[in-house]
């Protein structure tokens, strides 16, 4: 029995040191696993399992093709071939498509291990989707900015719906582009008139309508039918667009975007975006391409008005009869003496009566204009303006007017060339509202928008000045353009402009710094477009502000060094059992893993230096080493001992002036000085020492106190294991000694479990009572016990198993039968099971020569 729970007892050892590092593994924050030779899980913590949307249960066992299948085509998966056959680490930023079909974007290091390949795992889907966002936003902007532009050349509505598509294709960066109009008859039919991209006959072989039926129910017919804008951002699963998906599909669509627009106050058609990404057009886009709509259908209005204007001009510009204008012949004095059809037409008045009324009674007497025009042709003899007339029915509406004296045979004669510029004031009134929709776009986009010619700002929008530090746009306005440009990349700043203007369509996306009003510096993504700008060349710049992004970004790198530290320390603990070599490993993995110039473990019992360990500059080291060969701890450690926590001490040049280890925070960086304690023992304090820079950041000594906690519980671990060997060479040491007394006494010596059967038996019973140890082990008690005797027997033993300590008599029969008077003792012992131990002593007495069993009745008795 005493063999068997040894065992059990180091059994018991083993496995709990087996359990540590997988505790530790199981809770790291980042995703760890090991793929081995053969591509199979051989062990994945809760992080990763997370990452893969599976259960650490599902996966170890498996292999990688088993759980993911198709994962042996994807970059990740040859990396981790490379990794296998090199044996040497490699690092990427992966996409993960997951059976489903959803995605995650994750940071992966690969480490070659004994057992294969160690992959950790750092989940960076939303950073990559801030990204995306951004990105999204620009080229939607970008397109809005040149369709403006195109807008305002645009010679006819074709070109203009042409310039459109090829824009958001080219500018834009989407896969297709194209416009379609309503067909207003029986059919209900949208027919495509513009298109750009990966087309290949697409857009003109699709039959889309504008009415409810299956054909009609797709983005488009749904766009035009409600006036709303209808995206799709999966069209491998849109359950209204399977007449059109498979096309789609195979030319490298994944999402569309359908932007109804109006001419004349009515939706006449669809402008249809497509993305080669699913997902695509998230709010920020579509608000940005749902002002591009409006400037769709505001473009065509402009044109047709144009257009109409332009052809009854050319058909009555050659004679006086068929002119298109109004004109008039009269005398200086007023009177008028011919008006042609137009003209007639113009005021709803026939030649005769337009001729009675005279000048007097077609302008408008309120116009203060009218004056100052026939003042102007007095004095020059010709004049031109815009005023105001008035047609028979009273309406006054705007007209053009060219006024010249001549000479006649009938004396001096003017003539008047009226225009009537009604429909060219509403669209300017048009354009002025779309201009100031701009406007407002300007000044409400997120990103920073300015304009630079002949090198100074000549616009910025308030986010433009908000970034740059100017309290408004108007005083960021005249600011010299090299001014704001850092001085590391002016010279190439420049030099891009300058590609821009001449000739150079657009400027892809690039990091550059800019300098804040206060002389600051800020990180910025500029973007910038050659345009003219109050007829002058110029350049449209966009500028996001990326410092936060930016500080994102070196803040997780800076992070990633210390979690190595902490992936190195857990590795090191888990097979480190030297205390001296844990800790002076440990300042050397932190100085190595993160960076920091100088770190040191000191162990102390509070009264006394028992170990201590350093690494790092062997300069800022030579002080501290003094103090502790002398026995003195420095006021930073002091204080650690007596205070739980992280201490930080920044400003070390001046906070640490008079402590003779000064000398170890190179250049005045910033300490931070971490208590190593464990199950309430302290063991001593962690001292580290940044590098001159960037002073410590929360998450890191977040981060540096994980360490601390993980080295004190290995030393903690490290000193129960020795304590435990201790114990045990102590107490096989109490058991041979037992045994002996044991086998010495004469008087026997058993032990019983808690249901009374014989668990021990010394040799003395041989002797005493003829029997064999073996032939009473695991035999109930009872049956050696005289049944009268049982009762008073079972009483006892209750009261021992309840911690009493009595002697007893009875009688018990020997091997022959024979009856024979006992006297034990027992006490109650506690070991794997309840065990009652006690020491029989005998002397003979007159007994019958047979041997009584035991009744049912007894044995209950015993047993209760």
């Amino acid at each position: 029995m005493s063999d068997s729970t040894d065992n059990g007892g180091r059994h018991d050892l083993v496995a709990t040191g087996q359990a540590e590092p997988r505790i530790l593994l199981d809770n790291l924050r980042e995703g760890f696993q090991v793929i081995s030779p053969d591509f199979r899980y051989v062990y994945v913590n809760q992080a990763a399992a997370r990452h893969g949307l599976r259960t650490s249960e599902e996966l170890i066992g498996h292999t990688m093709s088993e759980e993911y299948p198709g994962i042996e085509e994807t970059k990740m998966f040859s990396m981790l071939c490379q990794c296998l056959k090199d044996r040497a680490p490699l690092q990427m930023e992966n996409e993960f498509v997951y059976p489903g079909g959803t995605k995650g974007w994750f940071e992966l290091r690969f480490e070659p291990v004994s057992d294969g390949v160690a992959v950790f795992s750092i989940d960076i889907s939303q950073r990559k989707l801030a990204e995306d966002a951004l990105r999204r936003s620009t080229r939607a902007l970008a397109v809005v900015s040149d369709s403006n532009h195109a807008l305002v050349h645009a010679a006819d509505e074709p070109e203009l719906l042409r310039n459109v598509c090829d824009i958001a294709v080219s500018r834009g960066g989407y896969r297709l582009a194209w416009i379609g109009v309503k067909v207003e008859d029986e059919t209900r039919a949208v027919r495509p008139v513009a298109v750009a991209g990966a087309d290949e006959g697409y857009a003109t072989s699709l039959h889309i309508t504008w009415d409810d039926s299956p054909h009609g129910r797709g983005p488009t017919g749904r766009a035009i039918r409600t006036g709303e804008p209808v995206i799709a951002r999966h069209l491998d699963t849109e359950a209204d667009y399977e007449p059109w998906r498979k096309a789609a599909l195979e030319l490298g669509y994944a999402s569309s975007i359908a932007l109804p627009f109006k001419v004349d106050g009515e939706v006449a058609g669809a402008l249809n975006i497509y993305a080669s990404e699913p997902d695509a057009f998230d709010d920020n886009e579509r608000t940005v391409l749902e002002a591009l709509s409006l400037d769709v259908g505001y473009g065509i209005t402009t044109l047709r008005g144009r257009l109409a204007q332009q052809e009854l001009s050319a058909e009555y510009r050659v004679l006086f009869e068929n002119s298109l204008d109004a004109i008039l012949l009269s005398a200086p004095d007023g009177r008028i003496l011919r008006a042609n059809p137009a003209a007639c037409r113009l005021f709803g008045r026939t030649e005769d009566d337009i001729c009675r009324v005279g000048r007097a009674g077609l302008v408008d007497p309120d116009d203060p204009r009218v004056s100052a025009l026939l003042e102007e042709r007095a004095r020059t003899g010709k004049t031109s303006g815009q005023i105001s007339m008035i047609r028979q029915d009273g309406t006054r509406f705007e007209v053009e007017i060219s006024s010249a004296i001549f000479e006649s045979a009938g004396g001096p004669r003017t003539s008047m060339v009226i225009h009537d510029v009604t429909e060219r004031v509403e669209a300017a009134e048009m354009l002025r509202q779309s201009e100031h929709r701009y406007a407002l776009l300007l000044e409400h986009a997120p990103v920073g928008i300015a304009v630079h010619s002949e090198g100074k700002v000549v616009f910025a929008n308030p986010a433009a000045a908000r970034n740059l530090g100017f309290g408004s746009p108007e005083e960021l306005v005249g600011t010299p353009t090299e001014k704001i440009i850092h001085p590391d990349g002016r010279a190439a700043a420049m030099e891009r402009f300058g590609r821009l203007l001449a000739g150079e369509p657009w400027l892809h996306p690039i990091e550059d710094q800019a300098v804040r009003r206060d002389g600051s510096v800020t990180d910025v993504e500029v973007m910038a477009v050659p345009l003219t700008f109050q007829g002058r060349p110029a350049i449209q710049v966009i500028a996001t502000d990326i410092t936060e992004r930016k500080a994102a970004e070196n803040r997780i790198v800076h992070l990633n060094s210390v979690l190595r530290g902490i992936r190195n320390v857990n590795q090191l603990i888990t097979r480190e059992r030297d205390p001296q070599a844990l800790i002076r490993q440990t300042c050397e993995l932190l100085v190595d893993a993160r960076g920091f110039s100088t770190s040191c473990i000191v162990l102390s019992d509070g009264e006394r230096i028992l170990d201590s360990a350093d690494a790092g500059v062997e300069l800022g080291l030579h002080s501290l080493r003094r103090m502790l060969t002398n026995g003195t701890l420095p006021d930073c450690i002091k204080r650690a001992l007596l205070q739980p926590g992280a201490h930080v001490r920044q400003d070390t040049a001046t906070t640490c002036r008079d402590c003779p280890a000064n000398q170890a925070h190179i250049g005045g960086s910033d300490a931070i000085t971490v208590r190593l304690e464990s199950e309430g023992k302290v063991f001593g304090a962690l001292l580290v020492s940044l590098h001159p820079g960037p002073g410590a950041d929360p998450g890191e000594i977040d981060l540096l106190q994980e360490i601390a906690g993980d080295v004190s519980f290995a030393l903690r671990s490290i000193e129960l294991e020795i304590g435990r060997d201790d114990a045990e060479r102590a107490l096989v040491g109490e058991q041979d000694r037992y045994r002996e007394l044991v086998a010495n006494l004469e008087d026997v010596v058993f032990s019983v479990d808690a249901g009374g059967r014989v668990q021990f038996m010394s040799t003395a019973v041989e002797r005493v009572y003829g029997f064999k140890p073996d032939e009473v082990l695991c035999k109930h008690f009872s049956e050696f016990v005289h049944e009268e005797d049982h009762p008073g027997l079972a009483a006892s033993f209750g009261r021992t198993l309840h911690g009493a300590v009595e002697p007893h008599e009875f009688r018990g029969y020997d091997k022959n039968g024979r009856l024979r008077y006992l006297r034990s003792t027992s006490r109650l012992r506690l070991e794997d099971a309840v065990r009652l131990e006690r020491m029989a002593s005998s002397s003979t007495s007159p007994s019958s020569d047979r041997r009584k069993r035991v009744s049912s009745r007894s044995a209950n008795a015993w047993r209760d």
